[in-house]
């Protein structure tokens, strides 16, 4: 609820609380990565998924197989 000092699109200076600005910022990132998917939808093109459980756990899955590599 902490506020943060901001400024505007429109040059505007103002406060909005950091939650709030978090919150615009995961919401704003997702709205992007829906709009390459629709225009990789259009190029005919198969998009990967972008959701973050997906992302995460393929993350932990090559870490564990470069592990088990280096074994």
């Amino acid at each position: 609820s902490r506020p943060i000092a901001i400024v505007t699109r429109s040059k505007i200076e103002t406060e909005q609380r950091l939650g709030d600005t978090m919150r615009h910022v995961v919401n704003h990132a997702s709205y992007h990565r829906g709009q390459v998917a629709t225009m990789l939808r259009q190029l005919g093109a198969l998009p990967t998924g972008t959701d973050l459980l997906s992302y995460l756990y393929e993350s932990s899955r090559a870490a564990a197989s470069s592990s088990a590599a280096t074994r």
